[in-house]
């Protein structure tokens, strides 16, 4: 641009004078700084004459700080997801904890109240008897008092 109308004002060029000159857009420059002057008032020392480098920093200023934003909001919302699935998995644990526990104190509360039941019916029986069920383990069905997938369907006694 500058070297067009350069070119259009030596001696050597005069015959291609205004098509230099009109191809430069040299007076297209000169009126963007002034309407610039105008609005603006006195050029700053970070602008150009070539390359208006005030406007052409902006935008892309712009989108950097659009995308920091977007970027800022999908980091935060990815702490919120953590947290939550954090949160849910301190209660599930919790929950099946006490889930537990509950299923413990129920399997054990069975076996005591079978016991009774289990005590009359061997009462009577002598020393033989007790050393032979001793020795031997008896497996005594209690699937109707107790969860099954928990005793697996019996309770064994040594």
């Amino acid at each position: 641009m500058l070297l067009a109308a350069q070119l259009s004002s030596e001696v050597e060029h005069q015959e291609n004078k205004d098509k230099l000159y009109k191809a430069s857009r040299i007076q297209d420059f000169l009126d963007s700084i002034r309407e610039s002057l105008i609005k603006h008032g006195a050029i700053r020392r970070s602008q150009t004459f070539l390359g208006s480098t005030v406007g052409s920093i902006l935008k892309p200023e712009q989108w950097i700080t659009e995308q920091k934003e977007r970027y800022q909001k999908s980091s935060n919302t990815l702490k919120s997801k953590q947290e939550k699935i954090r949160d849910d998995l301190r209660k599930a644990q919790k929950d099946s904890c006490e889930y537990l526990e509950q299923q413990i104190e129920a399997t054990f509360q069975d076996v005591i109240n079978v016991i009774p039941t289990f005590a009359e019916n061997h009462w009577e029986a002598n020393e033989h008897e007790l050393t032979l069920f001793c020795q031997t383990p008896k497996t005594f069905v209690i699937s109707k008092f107790c969860n099954p997938c928990l005793l697996n369907d019996c309770f064994v006694i040594y």
